[in-house]
């Protein structure tokens, strides 16, 4: 029988353990290698020290194999033990998600929910912006949602609700921006409808569709915008933008632009 004497060596392999919590051992090998660094002068004298009987030389061979082995499994629950207590990192702070609902401008199409606190009958009315802009709410009736961000479309409820309730909070919640979609036509890559959930220029368009193909026409392309019942052309070269010149072209898209590139 082999005993482990882990005082030979002044070291202790229980060290391991506080190193990986502490993240100086951040892998397998890492801990693997430090306790068989521990434990060498005993799996040395097994497997390089052969007794004179051949049976007990293979028993003791054996047993430091199994050795081995569990030195090497005791690693592995190390590694995931310490991997567990350690903390996530998000890739998007929550911080960052509430500005960008935040900046999110209302468009005819978006499907909003509104409620009002401690109001029994309005609780969690959805409603669609009309193509107008407009929204109806009880004791509200028509107010203007588009182009405004949720907080102003809240308190601009309040507002109208205070004539009739004492201190109404109002929560909007955007469900669904079906209508904050811009287009992008003609010799792109991936041509199609592309939701504006943030504030988006021509060329960073032009990228989400996957940019030009080869044969497109870089200095002519436009971007087609709807005002009433009259379209809006506005003239994009894309060779002068790429240059640095002319950057006035590369304006921000609104809530159903269409850029068309020939």
């Amino acid at each position: 029988m082999v005993r482990l004497h882990t005082s030979a060596t002044g070291r202790n392999p229980l060290i391991a353990i506080q190193m990986v919590l502490a993240g100086e051992l951040d892998s397998i090998g890492g801990v693997s290698s430090y306790i068989s660094f521990t434990l060498r002068p005993y799996i040395a004298f097994v497997t390089d020290r052969p007794p004179r009987h051949e049976g007990l030389y293979k028993t003791l061979n054996k047993r430091a194999i199994l050795l081995k082995i569990l030195i090497t499994f005791i690693s592995f629950f190390l590694i995931i033990t310490a991997s567990a207590f350690a903390d996530p990192k998000p890739s998007v702070s929550i911080k960052e998600q509430k500005a960008d609902v935040g900046n999110y401008l209302l468009a005819p199409g978006d499907l909003i929910q509104i409620s009002v606190w401690k109001e029994e009958g309005m609780q969690e009315q959805q409603t669609l912006v009309a193509p107008d802009g407009n929204i109806t709410f009880p004791l509200v009736g028509t107010i203007m949602a588009a182009g405004k961000p949720i907080f102003a479309l809240e308190e601009a409820i309040a507002g109208r609700l205070a004539n009739y309730i004492a201190d109404p909070v109002v929560n909007v919640k955007l469900i669904q921006n079906y209508g904050n979609s811009i287009f992008v036509i003609g010799k792109v890559n991936k041509p199609g409808q592309y939701p504006a959930n943030r504030r988006i220029d021509v060329m960073q368009a032009l990228s989400l569709a996957g940019g030009l193909t080869v044969f497109a026409d870089t200095s002519s392309i436009h971007v087609l915008r709807r005002v009433g019942n009259a379209i809006k052309v506005f003239f994009f070269d894309y060779n002068d933008v790429m240059n640095g010149e002319h950057l006035e072209q590369n304006i921000i898209l609104e809530a159903g632009d269409t850029v068309t590139v020939p």
